[in-house]
This record gives structure tokens, C-alpha cells and sequence, in this order.
């Protein structure tokens, strides 16, 4: 018997397809992990974000074994735990816009079929939008938000300060567990939150198919702080479990 799909998952996923976004809903991440790769064709070059979702579902090392070419460079050649203190923009452009299809999670998806996501460089959320022919969005329920203002806040006060502290970087909102702007400024070299993308609706004018998969259990990053301890502490773990040292940012 096919799971019941909660109804906050599914109002999501009614938004996601009138915006023209391919909405899927997945059971747990085993389903998502298959659904993903039977998504990807053979030798095609697969470009992967800065995403704990996509490390611990465990699909890179399947399309690896179908032989695609996996162009990540946070786990490329091994399947994480390392990354280099320096990684030259080639590679990483190349990443994102050197690709068949890429792959990534969102920051948060919104109620209403809006994926906000917030970056520092910007190549994961170019990545998302513009160059592959395809591009795969996987995202927990944890994720999912009422609008565009609370999953700005989310990020910017939740996400943003323990994904920092988690990598290693020194910047103001570790020291003070929230966003510190507008009071204090803070430099763009020492922060994560530069770029910012409200992606409204499908791209016009490209080739670019997007594929949103809706995941019934927490992946990646993101709580409401309201939450009980327990499924909150949950989710940090695991996000520390897979999400590498970045090097530090002073």
C-alpha cells in the first residue's frame, strides 16, 4: 500500500507543478536515492552542489558505478570526508555550468511552490537554474516553509549560523547564533549568505528541465527552532556527519 502523503507535502508538491517544476514525492531516501538514479542516463557528467542531502542519500557512488563522470569537488575523486583548502574556480565552475544534469537540494522550499536558496558563491544555485540539461532538487520535509519570508529568516538565522560553525568558517552570526545585519556589517569575504535566488517558476527561454523530489523524512539542513530537541539534534548530527571541513575563513 502506497505511504499516505502528509498534507503539508502535498500542497508543496501541487505548488511545485503549477509552476511548472516536475514535483515529485519519494517515501524515504532509499526511494529518492533510486528515483534519482533511474533519472540520470549512462555517461552522462553529473555536477553536484555543496549538499549533504545528495552525500547521504548515497546516489553519487551509484551513478559513478553506471559510469557517469561525477564533477564534485567536494567529493571528487573520493566520496567526501576530505576537501581541499583551496579549490581552483575552474573546477568549480565547471562543477556547475560543465554539466549534462546537476544535482542539489534547496534551502528551503516554500508552500507555495518557491525555492529559496542562499549561497556564497554562487555556484550552486547558477548550477540549479542554468547550464545542465537537467537538474534534480532534493529536499526533506524538514525544508519545507510557509513563504519567502520565513524561509529567509530561516536561513539567515538558522541554517546560515550552524552550517558555518559546522565548516569551520569565523564569521559574525557563529559568534552570535542569528544574523547580525542590519546592526553590524558583515563582510562579504567572511560570510555565506552573498548570492540569492527565488527561483518563482520553471526558467523561460532554456532547456532546462527541473525536478524537485519531495522527501518524507528530514535531510540536509534546516529546523524550526520550535521543534522538539530531539528531532532537531537529529538533524544537526547528521548534517555534521556529512558535510566536510571547508577550511577556515578568518
Amino acid at each position: 500500500m502506497a505511504k499516505r502523503i502528509d498534507e503539508e507535502i502535498e500542497v508543496t508538491l501541487q505548488a511545485l507543478k503549477r509552476r511548472g517544476l516536475d514535483a515529485r514525492f519519494a517515501e524515504n531516501r532509499r526511494v529518492a536515492r533510486q528515483m534519482v538514479a533511474a533519472m540520470v542516463p549512462e555517461h552522462w557528467i553529473v555536477g553536484c552542489g555543496d549538499s549533504a542531502t545528495i552525500r547521504s542519500i548515497g546516489v553519487l557512488q551509484d551513478l559513478m558505478d553506471m559510469g557517469n563522470r561525477v564533477l564534485d569537488y567536494h567529493i571528487w575523486p573520493k566520496i567526501m570526508r576530505e576537501k581541499p583548502q583551496r579549490v581552483p574556480l575552474r573546477v568549480m565552475k565547471q562543477t556547475s555550468q560543465g554539466c549534462d544534469v546537476f544535482l542539489s537540494s534547496s534551502n528551503a522550499v516554500t508552500m507555495d511552490g518557491k525555492l529559496v536558496n542562499i549561497d556564497g558563491a554562487g555556484i550552486r544555485v547558477t548550477g540549479m537554474v542554468f547550464g545542465p540539461l537537467l537538474s534534480i532538487v532534493v529536499v526533506g520535509k524538514n525544508k519545507i516553509v510557509r513563504d519567502v519570508d520565513a524561509a529567509l529568516h530561516r536561513i539567515k538565522n538558522v541554517i546560515a549560523p550552524f552550517h558555518l560553525k559546522t565548516i569551520g568558517w569565523d564569521s559574525p552570526c557563529v559568534a552570535a547564533g542569528q544574523c547580525v545585519e542590519p546592526a553590524t556589517f558583515c563582510q562579504p569575504e567572511r560570510r555565506a549568505c552573498n548570492v540569492t535566488v527565488v527561483l518563482e517558476s520553471r526558467p523561460s527561454s532554456t532547456d532546462i528541465d527541473i525536478a524537485v523530489i519531495i522527501v518524507d523524512e528530514d535531510l540536509g539542513l534546516g529546523w524550526d527552532p520550535a521543534w522538539p530537541q530531539e528531532r532537531t539534534g537529529r538533524i544537526q548530527a547528521e548534517y555534521i556527519r556529512w558535510t566536510p571541513p571547508h577550511g577556515p575563513r578568518r
